[in-house]
């Protein structure tokens, strides 16, 4: 994540998802912040972050009403801190934070990844950020910061705990991609049953893709039901 992109409409939907996995009583939840910097990874003619239908469009505010109003305080690019927002009470008050900037050299990676997951030691749910989503054999090597590896995903969930990840899809069918991502998602040593994925209707979508042991299916499910019936056409489930 980049911090221009605090408070959008994709984070509108993705505080909404964590506020309802909070409030499942799961227990703590742990906000994996991919952050990278623009000048560091984008070309200068991005001018991504400004996504902010949310805040005068009509039928947003069924969501979640509360985050709505509490969101309305990044609509500035000068106020959009991630240390201001950890301190802000938008989440709730046991979120975890944890990670910052995601190394480019992959063994460096690995050692930042650990201490990610020793930080999420205490939560339930680890709900990772970055930038665009999962790994593609095209990202350079100086973009892959803007990526969550699929090893890293399947290590959450390998140690007892849910891992929600993010995925945009950007000039594609959002639910080929979503197949796609969760296919890939389960290629792995370990084995979990396929869960829904919950398709955030914003352009351009973004895709949440869950993995989890069983025990905590019927709950992810039933947060997904629940988010998609109160979201006025904002959510929808894959199948």
């Amino acid at each position: 994540m980049q911090e221009r992109y605090l408070g959008d409409s994709h984070d509108y939907l993705k505080y909404s998802l964590l506020g309802a996995l909070s409030g499942a009583g799961l227990g703590p939840v742990a906000l994996a912040w991919y952050l990278t910097f623009p000048e560091l990874v984008d070309r200068s003619s991005n001018k991504d972050g400004e996504k902010r239908h949310h805040i005068n469009g009509k039928g947003w505010d069924s969501l979640d009403p509360v985050l709505l109003q509490k969101l309305n305080s990044y609509q500035h690019p000068q106020d959009r801190s991630i240390g201001a927002f950890e301190t802000s009470g938008i989440l709730s008050h046991d979120t975890i934070f944890t990670a910052r900037n995601p190394p480019v050299n992959l063994q460096n990676r690995r050692i930042w990844w650990q201490k990610v997951l020793a930080d999420c030691q205490p939560a339930t749910t680890v709900f990772s950020d970055p930038d665009n989503g999962f790994e593609v054999p095209s990202a350079s090597v100086r973009a892959m910061p803007k990526y969550a590896l699929y090893e890293e995903a399947r290590s959450i969930a390998s140690i007892g705990k849910i891992a929600v990840n993010i995925q945009f899809a950007r000039q594609c069918d959002p639910v080929q991609r979503a197949n796609e991502v969760r296919s890939r998602l389960h290629d792995g040593p370990e084995q979990f049953a396929k869960l829904p994925v919950l398709r955030g209707r914003v352009a351009p979508n973004i895709l949440f893709v869950f993995l989890a042991p069983a025990k905590f299916h019927d709950v992810i499910r039933s947060v997904v039901e629940n988010l998609v019936a109160k979201s006025a056409g904002r959510f929808e489930v894959i199948k």
